[in-house]
C-alpha cells in the first residue's frame, strides 16, 4: 500500500472538486488535466470516450487533438497497450510492460506515432462508462522526465473514479438536451429510464422540462441520479426504491423516486421526477419537530431518509455507528415508525402510514 503526502492528498481531493466544476465537457477535462499534471508530471494527458461508433469527446491537453483521431483511425491496432480500453478494468499501465527499449520504435505506434509529438513513456487506463462505452485516460511523457512509478501508476488509478464521474455527467446533460423537450411539455412530472452505469435509456418530456428547470436553478442532477441507479442495481432487490428532493430556483421542490426494474449487468432503473412545492417537503420537517427530536437525532433521521447507512451517518456527523443506531432506536419510537421505510414514507410524505405494511428493517434502508 502507498502512502501518500499531504500534497499528494489534497491534489486527488482537488481532483474530485474538479469532476463538478463547469457545464461544458473541455471546461471539465482542462481543471482536471492542470491537477493531474502537479499531481503525476507530464508533457501530455489524453482524453477520449470510445464506443461502438469510435471515438468522441477527444481532449488531449498540451497536444493537438486530432492526434487521437489518427490513433483511433490506425494507429491503435499497433498499440500494445491497444486491449486495455475495451477491458475498462480502470487498472494503470504502462507503455513499458509491453514494450522494451530494445522493442520501442520497432512498430508503427512507437516507431511512427509517438516520436513526432515527442512521446516515449504512456501510463495509460480505460474506465466503463454508461451505454458500453470506455473512457480512455493516457498521461504522456518524454524521455527526459523517465518512466512511471508503481506510486504514480496508484495516484492516478486513485484519480481515475472522479475523471469517469466527470465524463458521466457530461454525457448524461448532452444526452438529455439532445432529446430536447418538445414545446407545450408542462414539465410537471416525467419519467427517466437509467441503465446500470446510469446511461439514460429513455426520457419523456415533462422529466426532460423538469431536468432543464433544475439545471437552471441548483445545477443539473447527473451525480445523485447516477448514484441512486447504480446503488439500486448494485443492491439487486426489485423491491427497493429511493426518494430524493432537490430544490429548484421557485422555491419548489423536484421528487425523485428512483425503483429498480431489473438487476445484474443489463438492470433499469426507472426514476419517477414530479414537481412539488415547498410545503409538501417541508411537511416531514415539521413533522419531525412536532415529536420533539434533539438537534443529533433529527440530524440522524434527515440523513437515514436520504438513504444513508448507519457506517455512512456515523462518517458524516462523526459519531460512532452504534451512537447512530441508538440514535435511531429513539427516532423511532418518537416518530412511531418501525424502521427505515416507513420514517422515510412519513418524513416525504408528512403522513401517518397506516397501511400496515411496516418494516423492521428490510427495504431500501438497511437498519
Amino acid at each position: 500500500m502507498s502512502s501518500f503526502s499531504s500534497e499528494e492528498v489534497e491534489l486527488l481531493l482537488s481532483v474530485a472538486r474538479d469532476a463538478s466544476l463547469g457545464t461544458d465537457y473541455r471546461e471539465r477535462m482542462e481543471a482536471i488535466a492542470a491537477t493531474l499534471r502537479v499531481l503525476v508530471p507530464a508533457s501530455a494527458l489524453s482524453v477520449m470516450v470510445v464506443g461502438a461508433r469510435g471515438p468522441t469527446h477527444a481532449f488531449f491537453h498540451n497536444n493537438d487533438p486530432a492526434n487521437l483521431e489518427h490513433y483511433v483511425a490506425y494507429y491503435r491496432s499497433f498499440d500494445p497497450m491497444g486491449h486495455l480500453i475495451p477491458q475498462g478494468s480502470g487498472e494503470p499501465r504502462s507503455l513499458s510492460d509491453f514494450c522494451t527499449d530494445r522493442n520501442f520504435g520497432c512498430d508503427p505506434f512507437t516507431g511512427e506515432f509517438l516520436p513526432p509529438q515527442g512521446i516515449r513513456h504512456i501510463l495509460g487506463l480505460a474506465y466503463r462508462l454508461p451505454e458500453r462505452r470506455r473512457l480512455a485516460l493516457a498521461v504522456h511523457r518524454e524521455a527526459s522526465l523517465g518512466d512511471f512509478t508503481l506510486h504514480e501508476r496508484e495516484l492516478i488509478r486513485l484519480a481515475a473514479p472522479d475523471i469517469g464521474r466527470a465524463v458521466m455527467g457530461c454525457l448524461l446533460r448532452e444526452r438529455l438536451e439532445a432529446l430536447s423537450a418538445p414545446a407545450g411539455a408542462d414539465g410537471a412530472s416525467g419519467a427517466l429510464v437509467l441503465d446500470a452505469l446510469g446511461g439514460v435509456v429513455q426520457a419523456t418530456p415533462g422529466a426532460l422540462a423538469l431536468c432543464q428547470r433544475l439545471a437552471n436553478a441548483a445545477g443539473f442532477p447527473a451525480e445523485p441520479l447516477v448514484a441512486d441507479a447504480q446503488r439500486l442495481v448494485s443492491a439487486g432487490r426489485e423491491s427497493d426504491a429511493l426518494v430524493r428532493w432537490l430544490p429548484l430556483g421557485d422555491g419548489g421542490f423536484l421528487r425523485c423516486e428512483s425503483c429498480l426494474l431489473g438487476g445484474g449487468a443489463e438492470g433499469r432503473v426507472l426514476c419517477i421526477l414530479r414537481r412539488a412545492g415547498p410545503h409538501e417537503a417541508a411537511a416531514g420537517h415539521e413533522l419531525l419537530r412536532a415529536a420533539k427530536l434533539t438537534p443529533r437525532e433529527r440530524e440522524v433521521a434527515l440523513l437515514a431518509v436520504e438513504g444513508l447507512s448507519n457506517s455512512e451517518i456515523a462518517h458524516a456527523l462523526r459519531i460512532s455507528a452504534p451512537t447512530v443506531s441508538s440514535h435511531l432506536a429513539r427516532v423511532y419510537k418518537k416518530v412511531g415508525v418501525h424502521g427505515r421505510t416507513e420514517l422515510a414514507r412519513r418524513v416525504l410524505h408528512g403522513t401517518h402510514d397506516d397501511s400496515g405494511d411496516a418494516e423492521a428493517g428490510g427495504g431500501p434502508y438497511p437498519s
